[in-house]
């Protein structure tokens, strides 16, 4: 199994980091384990976390009420590892739009890292020289731009606005 570190190192949003901000990436990094059916985060929740799949897998579903109050799935998403929601949280936080729960495989729990964003923003400010490696990579796959690399186009500019206050000061 890969520590946290390796991990990191190879994600793609990551990938550019150096091995030095990567050591200090992972150890504000939190890696934790669901067994199967267990809530990882729950529809409504204030959403100020980037979570990861490092192993097995989630799975999310946005539930609404109808009139009569009964609850039913209007979205549902699989996260499988190395997938990942949602980076633009690490800068706003925001509202959890699903319920998100692990689904082991042969026993075996999820594992999920989170970075939280207070913790992300730190890091940045304390280390400057990480913001230009987490840039967006983007490439055209079937037509369609796709992030290959890097923070998505929302977060990264999210995180130059914070620069910019940053150097205001």
């Amino acid at each position: 199994m890969t520590t946290k570190a390796e991990f990191l190192q190879q994600h793609p949003l990551f990938k550019d980091l150096t091995e030095d901000h990567i050591a200090i990436l992972a150890q504000i990094t939190d890696e934790v384990q669901f067994e199967n059916e267990a809530m990882v985060v729950y529809q409504g929740d204030v959403a100020d976390c980037l979570y990861i799949v490092k192993s097995g897998r989630l799975y999310a579903e946005t539930r609404q009420n109808d009139i009569q109050n009964n609850s039913y799935v209007t979205d549902s998403v699989d996260y499988l590892a190395g997938d990942y929601f949602v980076d633009d949280w690490l800068f706003e936080p925001n509202i959890q739009p699903a319920n998100v729960k692990a689904k082991s495989h042969q026993g075996h729990p999820a594992t999920v890292l989170m970075i939280k964003g207070t913790n992300f923003v730190r890091f940045l400010l304390q280390h400057p020289d990480a913001l230009p490696l987490l840039a967006t990579e983007e490439e055209e796959v079937e037509g369609e731009t796709v992030v290959v690399g890097g923070l998505s186009r929302s977060a990264f500019a999210e995180a130059q606005k914070l620069f910019a206050k940053a150097k205001k000061k």
